[in-house]
């Protein structure tokens, strides 16, 4: 396990750099957002064992399948809440991501 989380974050360290290229170009298809959390979740669990800390991620009933670059989603979103995290030194914390739809044609993250 161990492995795996150390392999993924160099991945994302090397996929982070390589981004910074001119050449990047981001490539949006349909993704489940509540996947997305679902991993964002599973990989930072870890990161907060031991402590009282909630993480709580949430895609509102029903939310659609939405066009974005999950790499670039799930990066941006990993740098904020690890961000979060190591902010707080509350005995008890949490931090809580929300998607929900604005209307039929936008939708929002909140954090």
């Amino acid at each position: 396990m161990k492995m795996k989380k150390s392999l993924t974050e160099m991945d994302g360290f090397v996929w982070d750099m390589l981004r910074l290229t001119k050449d990047y170009q981001p490539v949006p298809k349909k993704t489940n957002l509540a996947a997305l959390f679902e991993e964002l979740r599973s990989d930072l669990v870890e990161k907060v064992a031991g402590r009282d800390f909630e993480l709580d991620f949430q895609v509102e009933d029903g939310f659609p399948e939405v066009d974005l670059d999950a790499r670039s989603m799930y990066r941006a979103l990993l740098n904020l809440v690890k961000n979060a995290i190591e902010a707080c030194n509350k005995e008890r914390s949490y931090v809580r991501v929300r998607a929900r739809s604005k209307d039929d044609r936008a939708y929002e993250i909140v954090y």
